[in-house]
């Protein structure tokens, strides 16, 4: 029996290949397999492209562009089963979706809302199995994308609301780990990297202001926690957990700052054991802060910086 969710892909599209678009429109739906279902929508669209491809079976795609007088390209390609991709596209002028599935039982769901100029990427490759995927845009200028390779149980999700925001997440070979990005106002870029069996693994980046910097690694990493919170405009934030050579279990780290012009960095290597873990937490206020802490070789280190009124 086909998952429900295929049957959901399905019914965000609003109607199906056979319809006839005006203008410059094209619209492609290929399926080789067994109880493949898509649906494709273009309304009132003028020089729009969308393209649904489908190898495998028990695969779901849906795509809706509507209200743009210009450039609109939309894309999935799915090989593998199970899968469901979903891309919508709204008002929207000059913009691109591409959802790529080489996966089992993978989740993928992209929209662009009001969104000029916006790119939205996903992709989830080699053999992933049941990884969730979303990318939510609302703005002009938007960059995100989401890679999921070799990955087990992961999920990501970058959301982003305002002008000329950059996010983008990698999940490789990584097990349920999951990472969130959400990014308001306008220039701020942020990057979540989980990689080599980031088991447990979360990080979180949340950033409002303009011109923000945030990034969080974490590799080798089992079980941890990271946390990035700025608001004002000029801050850079960077978190690292694990340095790939070893395990780095159970460590947590936190970075808030609130202002302009703040800079923190935590950087934790080596091996955390399971009765003992490192933590550090970094809270700036006021202006032209500048934090780093650097945890390596052992475990159970605790760290801790304030700085300012908040």
């Amino acid at each position: 029996m086909k998952r429900t969710y295929l049957s959901m892909a399905i019914g965000l599209a609003l109607g199906f290949s056979g319809a006839a678009f005006a203008g410059g429109n094209s619209a492609t739906l290929t399926q080789d397999g067994d109880a493949n279902s898509a649906g494709l929508t273009q309304n009132a669209t003028t020089n729009a492209s969308a393209s649904i491809s489908q190898t495998g079976d028990s695969n779901g795609a849906g795509i809706t562009q509507s209200n743009s007088v210009a450039a609109m390209s939309a894309t999935v390609d799915t090989i593998g089963d199970n899968n469901a991709a979903t891309i919508i596209q709204a008002a929207s002028e000059g913009s691109s979706a591409s959802i790529i599935q080489d996966a089992l039982f993978g989740t993928a769901s992209i929209s662009q809302t009001v969104a000029t100029d916006s790119i939205a990427t996903i992709s989830q490759v080699d053999q992933s199995e049941g990884v969730s995927a979303t990318i939510s845009q609302t703005g002009d200028l938007l960059l995100a994308s989401i890679t999921q390779s070799l990955g087990f149980n992961n999920l990501a999700t970058i959301t982003q609301d305002g002008d000329s925001h950059s996010a983008s997440i990698l999940q490789d070979n990584s097990w349920r780990s999951s990472a969130a990005i959400g990014q308001l106002e306008s220039g701020n870029t942020a990057a979540i990297s989980q990689l080599n069996m980031s088991d447990d693994a979360t990080a979180s980046i949340s950033q409002s202001g303009s011109g923000n910097t945030a990034n969080i690694v974490q590799n080798y990493a089992l079980e941890n926690g990271a946390a990035i919170t700025q608001s004002g405009s000029g801050q850079t934030a960077n978190i690292n957990q694990g340095d790939g050579l070893a395990w780095a279990d159970f460590n947590e780290a936190s970075i808030v700052q609130t202002g302009a012009g703040h800079v923190a960095n935590v950087t934790q290597l080596g091996t955390g054991v399971e009765t003992s873990f490192n933590v550090v937490s970094i809270v700036q206020g006021d202006v032209a802060n500048t934090a780093n802490v650097t945890q390596t070789g052992g475990a159970g280190n605790i760290a801790s910086i304030f700085q300012g009124t908040l």
